[in-house]
């Protein structure tokens, strides 16, 4: 039965109807009305199956030379700063390079 009126009370005692979880833990909830309580508890674990990025060390260039930075991580998606989204960049030029590897769950 969905319950839809009532006093909300939370693990952390707040009582809004909605409760906002950021972090792995334990969340609880006890409904009362009228007719008595419910209450339910849910264990949520986050996790993350996204490697962060590792380009490498820093490497110096010489002119004409080019190098390929990989930030290959398995289900990931890539935005690079130029906004091409291969798992790779083609460099010619000194500079900083700068990627963001995500999944539906997380962002590196």
């Amino acid at each position: 039965m969905l319950m839809t009126t009532g006093l909300f009370l939370w693990q952390d005692n707040s009582t809004e109807e909605e409760f906002l979880v950021t972090s792995s833990g334990t969340y609880s909830l006890t409904i009362t009305n009228d007719c008595g309580n419910s209450s339910d508890v849910i264990q949520v674990n986050y996790t993350s199956d996204v490697l962060p990025p590792n380009l490498g060390p820093d490497v110096s260039l010489c002119p004409g030379e080019q190098v390929v930075l990989l930030a290959n991580s398995p289900n990931a998606g890539y935005l690079w700063q130029d906004f091409s989204t291969e798992d790779y960049l083609i460099v010619t030029t000194a500079g900083t390079y700068i990627v963001d590897v995500f999944n539906d769950c997380s962002l590196f």
